[in-house]
């Protein structure tokens, strides 16, 4: 997944210059906002990266065992030869999700850095490294952009008891929230629910603060 990513964004930073931002999404992802809307967000943020990461050693410590252990991909399985290796020398291992949104600037980073050729060599061998690759290679190189800690995806993953209170608290999420995507819509079977979704389409994002997941990576020799 890596690889096919990295191969489009080369793709796409070859094919046009017209474009400002690459957005991932899954196959259950929809708007929850018009294109027109979508394309204000971006504009009046323009320059910001958002993608959820985390120290993967405090965060998600169970998922370490994907990038200490050496894996082989085969065509429909993986190897039951695995071993112990170790981690990348004076790299922290970040976590988050597969999701995200770069500026152009970024997916440029990602493809013509030499140093990403590194991570790629070693997340190859790696379990689900498309939730962590990314993560890793922002917070561990050169890089010094903006990323904000959200992909601006709601995700719709209500429990098996409380789903009434769960539908309640996501309400008002999508109300006071700017996600622009939203997964897994079609298990949603509460009509306000849907209701919010479609008569908000149109409507303008709420204003969020967001400094406090801002992150900007500052250059090399500066404070």
């Amino acid at each position: 997944m890596i690889q096919a990513e990295l191969n489009a964004m080369e793709f796409l930073l070859n094919a046009s210059k017209q474009w400002d931002y690459l957005i991932n999404l899954s196959g259950k992802d929809i708007p929850l906002r018009s294109q027109q809307i979508i394309r204000q967000f971006l504009t009046v943020n323009a320059g910001r990266n958002y993608i959820f990461y985390y120290d993967q050693k405090f965060y998600r410590p169970d998922t370490l065992r994907r990038i200490q252990n050496h894996f082989t991909a085969l065509t429909y399985r993986i190897s039951s030869l695995i071993y112990k290796r170790d981690f990348m020398k004076n790299v922290t291992p970040y976590i988050g999700g597969k999701w995200f949104i770069f500026t152009r600037e970024t997916c440029s980073f990602l493809i013509n850095n030499e140093k990403v050729m590194d991570f790629e060599d070693y997340y190859l061998h790696t379990l689900l490294p498309a939730e962590s690759f990314f993560q890793t290679v922002l917070m561990n190189t050169d890089f010094n952009d903006i990323i904000v800690n959200d992909d601006k995806r709601a995700t719709f993953n209500p429990p098996l008891i409380g789903k009434d209170n769960y539908y309640n608290q996501f309400l008002r999420f999508l109300k006071e929230s700017n996600s622009i995507f939203i997964n897994k819509v079609g298990d949603i079977t509460s009509e306000r629910t849907t209701e919010r979704i479609v008569n908000s389409y149109d409507l303008p994002l709420p204003e969020v603060n967001e400094i406090e997941r801002e992150l900007k990576r500052d250059k090399p020799g500066f404070n």
